[in-house]
């Protein structure tokens, strides 16, 4: 499938849980899942945060890596060297996985060959509360990377109002 790849490369979006934040159980907690048809061994080097975990891949068998907390992307308009990378010598499928108490959330990660140059991001209002606005990260496969952003709607990037007409 084009899901499947031997390089991913993407960010971990906070889940947002508006519950007790002194509770433990509130904290997210990020986990990768690996899969795939053939044995093989995986490196999840986390950018930004100087460390690196491996973990084998067996056929018929999820293998679910717990990720260190800060692996999650806080919410902010910040631009920042966070990001998962994933390698392997054969190809394997990538889900990540970020749950807490009350709130869980997912994505499919997608191989870097499967990466092309345009995107859409997709988000909603929010709709949580009366401060949740909805959100999206861009995350960049190659260094010197410039991104224009041409949104459908108007934005607010923690300040910097970004108009539909164009940016």
């Amino acid at each position: 499938p084009d899901n499947c790849g031997t390089e991913f490369i993407f960010q971990m979006p906070e889940a947002l849980d508006e519950s007790d934040s002194s509770n433990p159980l509130r904290l997210p907690r990020p986990y990768a899942l690996l899969y795939g048809a053939t044995p093989t061994s995986v490196v999840l080097s986390y950018e930004g945060l100087g460390s690196t975990a491996v973990a084998d891949v067996v056929p018929g068998e999820v293998s679910a890596v717990r990720l260190p907390d800060a692996a999650v992307r806080p919410l902010n308009n910040q631009v920042e060297r966070r990001a998962l990378h994933i390698t392997s010598e054969r190809e394997v499928c990538v889900q990540a996985v970020v749950g807490s108490l009350n709130v869980t959330d997912g994505m499919l990660a997608l191989p870097v060959t499967a990466l092309g140059t345009r995107y859409v991001a997709v988000s909603t209002d929010g709709g949580l509360g009366q401060d949740a606005m909805g959100t999206f990260s861009v995350t960049a496969t190659q260094d010197g990377t410039t991104v224009t952003i041409v949104p459908t709607d108007d934005l607010d990037a923690g300040g910097v109002a970004l108009l539909a007409e164009g940016v």
